[in-house]
This record gives structure tokens, sequence and C-alpha cells, in this order.
């Protein structure tokens, strides 16, 4: 019974990493994700009101 359980949870596991490796779409998505966010805190980061009060210095 255990030996049944155990095999019965590698499939599960084994499939669900071929699902993951058959669909690019998911890696493209969470790639996409990531910079997204990467590039969100580089702006905050980089601190765009400097350039907005310099636009308005010079105005």
């Amino acid at each position: 019974m255990r030996e049944n359980g155990r095999e019965k949870y590698a499939r599960m596991s084994q499939k669900c990493h071929d699902r993951v490796l058959e669909s690019p779409e998911i890696a493209v998505l969470v790639m996409l994700t990531n910079a997204r966010f990467t590039l969100l805190f580089y702006d905050l980061n980089a601190s765009p009101f400097r350039t907005l009060n310099t636009k308005r210095h010079r105005v």
C-alpha cells in the first residue's frame, strides 16, 4: 500500500514537472513578470521625482 502511494506521488510530481517543461509560455510569463518587477523597483530606486524637479526648475 505504501509503495503504491509513493509511486503514485512520484508519477504525479513527474507529470507536474513535464507539464511545466512542455509549456514554455509559463516560463516566459514568469520571466516577464520578474523583469517587470525588477524594472518597477529600479524606477522607484532611481527616484523619477528628481527628473520632474529639474524640469520644473528649468521652466
